[in-house]
C-alpha cells in the first residue's frame, strides 16, 4: 500500500506548532505522526485496523541535503545446519504464504538467515552543525525478525557499531517448531523481516516456511 501526503494549510499549521514546541526550533527536524485506518471492503468500523507512521520534515540545510529514501533488500540467503547435504545456501522466497512456494524444513531444523542489502541501501547523508559546519554520515541499518511459530536466536540485528568499532551481526537463526500437535500434517509459518535506517525509513518483507513431519 502506498499513499502521498499532499501539502495543505492544515499540515503547515501542524509543522509550525511543532517547531514552536521544539527546544531547537526545528533545527534537528520535526516529526509528524500520521494515523492510518484500513477498513476492508464492505467492513464496518469494528473491522478497521489502525496504525501510524512518523514522517520527518527537516530544513534543507546545508543546500546539498536531500530527503531520506527507504532502504531495500536484494534478497535473503538461508543456510541450513551443517549436516551433510543440508549444508548449503539457498534463496529465501519473499512473499506471502499462498503467493510464493514455501521453503521446506523439518521439525526443529535451524535456518540461519542473512539479509543481502541492495546497492546504495546505506545512504550517505549530511547534517548541519551548530557552528554552521557540515558533518557527513553513512546510515546504519537494523533488522527485526518475526514469525508465527518457531524461535529466533536474535530478534533485533544490525544497528550502529559497537564500542570498539565492530560491525554488528545482521543474521538471525530461526528454529522451526517441533511440536507434533502444532505441526500436524504440515504447518505453514509466516515470517516478517523489517529493515530500518536511522532516519525513519523502513521496508517490510514477508516469507513463508513449511514445516513437514
Amino acid at each position: 500500500m502506498c499513499a502521498t501526503i499532499e501539502p495543505s494549510a492544515d499540515l503547515v499549521v501542524v509543522v509550525q506548532q511543532s517547531v514552536r514546541a521544539d527546544d531547537l526550533a526545528g533545527f534537528g527536524g520535526i516529526g509528524v505522526q500520521v494515523d492510518l485506518a484500513v477498513t476492508p471492503d464492505g467492513g464496518s468500523e469494528e473491522d478497521t485496523v489502525w496504525g501510524f507512521k512518523r514522517v520527518r520534515y527537516s530544513p534543507q540545510l546545508p543546500a546539498e541535503r536531500v530527503a531520506n529514501t527507504n532502504p531495500a533488500l536484494a534478497g535473503i540467503t538461508g543456510a541450513r545446519d551443517a549436516t551433510g547435504e543440508r549444508d548449503r545456501d539457498f534463496e529465501i522466497p519473499l512473499g506471502r504464504c499462498g503467493d510464493v512456494t514455501p521453503f521446506l524444513v523439518a521439525p526443529g531444523e535451524r535456518i540461519t538467515m542473512l539479509p543481502r542489502e541492495a546497492e546504495g541501501a546505506r545512504e550517505d547523508y549530511v547534517l548541519p552543525t551548530f557552528d554552521g559546519g557540515v558533518r557527513h554520515y553513512t546510515e546504519n541499518l537494523s533488522y527485526q525478525w518475526h514469525a508465527t511459530a518457531g524461535e529466533w536466536s536474535r530478534f533485533d540485528t544490525g544497528g550502529p557499531l559497537d564500542a570498539v568499532g565492530n560491525d554488528p551481526p545482521l543474521d538471525s537463526r530461526w528454529t522451526a517448531p517441533d511440536d507434533a500437535d502444532e505441526i500436524g500434517d504440515g504447518l505453514d509459518v509466516r515470517m516478517w523481516i523489517v529493515q530500518r535506517d536511522e532516519r525513519g525509513g523502513q521496508a517490510w518483507y514477508e516469507s513463508c516456511a513449511r514445516v513437514l513431519p
